[in-house]
């Protein structure tokens, strides 16, 4: 837990919500580079527009009406900015005190950071995730 948030992983899905579908990416569940690929494309307008109204009411106290998600017309391969990540090693100070499988990492990824934070801490006790090497996208 942390101040003012937890986090959770889901371990199984007791009753499908009707808004959930299939994800076309066959790394949706590793790869935090989209999170609304398991709903309906209806769905997915939805709660983008519920979270940015919940960041104007709870995190910056203003009282404003959102208007609706403007749809593209394309369902897949809509986006028009990605910022990929190369997996960099940590920095040196961190490598010294670092308590992880270091050699099971790919220095050649390019992609997505992992969806789950990792299991590795640094010095500091941070934990810190690795780069999801994506060889396409399907909403890019």
């Amino acid at each position: 837990n942390f101040k003012g948030r937890s986090e959770a992983k889901l371990q199984r899905i007791l009753e499908k919500s009707p808004e959930r579908v299939e994800p076309r990416c066959p790394i949706f569940a590793q790869c935090s580079g989209c999170q609304y690929q398991h709903l309906s494309y209806e769905a997915q307008l939805f709660w983008k527009r519920e979270h940015v109204q919940q960041a104007f009411s709870r995190i910056a106290k203003i009282d404003v009406t959102v208007e609706a998600t403007v749809p593209s017309p394309k369902v897949y391969h809509y986006r028009t900015k990605l910022t990929p990540h190369p997996q960099e090693p940590p920095p040196r100070r961190q490598r010294l005190a670092w308590q992880g499988g270091e050699a099971s990492v790919d220095y050649s990824a390019i992609g997505f950071l992992e969806q789950d934070w990792g299991d590795a801490r640094d010095a500091s006790g941070r934990r810190w995730r690795k780069v999801v090497d994506v060889r396409s996208c399907p909403i890019a």
